[in-house]
């Protein structure tokens, strides 16, 4: 992943692949897994 600034972007979506994003971005959001009762969520 590239360092950017982006501190000031507010809210950062990821996809799960990403998952270390949550240590360096405290904003940062990545998809949940579903399951056959419970839809995919955020």
């Amino acid at each position: 992943m590239s360092r950017r600034n982006i501190g000031q972007a507010g809210k950062i979506l990821s996809d799960s692949g990403y998952q270390g994003i949550m240590k360096m971005y405290s904003q940062a959001q990545t998809p949940r897994k579903s399951s056959k009762l419970k839809p995919l969520t955020l």
